[in-house]
């Protein structure tokens, strides 16, 4: 994607973004890294691949600005906890289930965050 310019993906966020005032982007660590496993493969043969994020989320977030949309981040299960936080300082809403909260989260909301109930 580097090589066209990230052009795809630029083009599938403007069409998406074009009549919407957000976006929920599923599984958002997918835009960091991905567990591949090869055809044929057990689990345990697959290797994680890493994605230029800082470009992905960029370009995303850029996008939105543009079209004066909002961006949900599914943020849930397993991930760095730098994740987060990255994805917060670039004003990347996350969402949090309450249910499974604990410690302080549990008792206010971690800023940048949506709740499902």
């Amino acid at each position: 994607m580097a090589d066209a310019g990230y052009l795809p993906y630029r083009d599938m966020l403007r069409t998406v973004l074009r009549h919407a005032g957000g976006i929920r982007v599923d599984h958002i660590l997918g835009l960091f890294r991905q567990w591949w496993i090869p055809a044929g493969s057990a689990p345990g043969e697959g290797a994680y691949v890493h994605f230029d994020h800082e470009a992905l989320i960029g370009i995303l977030v850029l996008e939105a600005e543009r079209a004066g949309a909002v961006v949900v981040g599914e943020d849930l299960g397993v991930f760095e906890p730098w994740v987060q936080e990255y994805l917060g300082d670039r004003g990347v809403l996350g969402t949090s289930i309450l249910w499974f909260e604990q410690g302080e989260t549990a008792r206010g909301c971690r800023r940048n965050t949506v709740r499902v109930h």
